[in-house]
């Protein structure tokens, strides 16, 4: 299983599951990161974090340490939805 950390940009995905709770969770859910959803890394700051990832029609800007919460499924080809 993939996080969205591991994804080349421009690779969409569909998260599968966040690996955090409570608060966190909530926040994460908050920003658009919610299983079943799409997401796309579409910028990496020149230090390589944070990277910008574009989630439910907005871009949101993730440091690696809460990218490697969300896991994900990569779209072979094709758009996932």
């Amino acid at each position: 299983m993939h996080t969205i950390e591991t994804l080349p940009l421009g690779q969409e995905a569909v998260i599968s599951r966040l690996c955090c709770t409570g608060r966190q969770r909530q926040h994460m859910e908050d920003l658009g990161f919610v299983p079943g959803t799409s997401v796309r890394p579409l910028y990496r700051s020149p230090s390589g974090d944070p990277t910008a990832y574009a989630v439910m029609g907005a871009v949101i800007a993730l440091r690696s340490a809460d990218a490697r919460l969300v896991f994900c499924t990569p779209c072979e080809g094709m758009t996932c939805l």
